[in-house]
Order: C-alpha cells, then structure tokens, then sequence
C-alpha cells in the first residue's frame, strides 16, 4: 500500500510540473497544486491513521487535529505576507496545503 501511495504521489507531483511548465496562467497553477495537495495529503493522512490506529482507537481525530494545528500559522503568515512579498505568500500557501 505505501508503493501505491509513492506512485500517486509520483504522478501528481509530475502532472503539476507539467501544468507549470505548459501553462501561464496563475489559477490554473494554483488549482493544480491544491489539487495535487488534496490527493497527497488525504493518502498521506489514511496511511498515518491506519499506523496510528494499531496504538489509539482515536487516530482519525488525532491526525485531523495535527494537520489543523500545523497548518494554521502557515495559513496566518501567508495572508499577513501577502500585501509585502508576493513570493513569501505563494511559499507560506504551498506549505499550508
């Protein structure tokens, strides 16, 4: 199961090179790599929570409230960042995702 995770992972983050290298738009990019962080990060969580769960009953919640606890600064910093530095925002937001 964790090469088939790999393999996914493989592919989105080669099909959002692509996009970014083909496509000038902006919002296409930024869909692509929402896109591709959805996938990743909810395989990622299943498989975390499957590991997890062989020592906690509640796994689910615990890997839920650790990715809402990390990503909520990155979030705070991204939207503080981008009235000043437009590349620090895009970092800050691929990060949160």
């Amino acid at each position: 199961m964790a090469v088939a995770a790999a393999a996914v992972v493989v592919v989105l983050v080669v099909v959002v090179v692509v996009v970014v290298v083909v496509c000038c738009s902006v919002s296409l990019i930024f869909g692509a790599i929402t896109c591709a962080a959805g996938i990743v990060g909810v395989a990622v969580g299943s498989l975390v929570a499957s590991q997890l769960r062989q020592v906690t009953s509640k796994a689910d919640p615990f890997v839920c409230a650790f990715g809402l606890l990390t990503s909520a600064p990155f979030l705070f910093f991204s939207l503080y960042l981008s009235c000043y530095n437009a590349i620090a925002t895009w970092v800050s937001a691929i990060v949160t995702l």
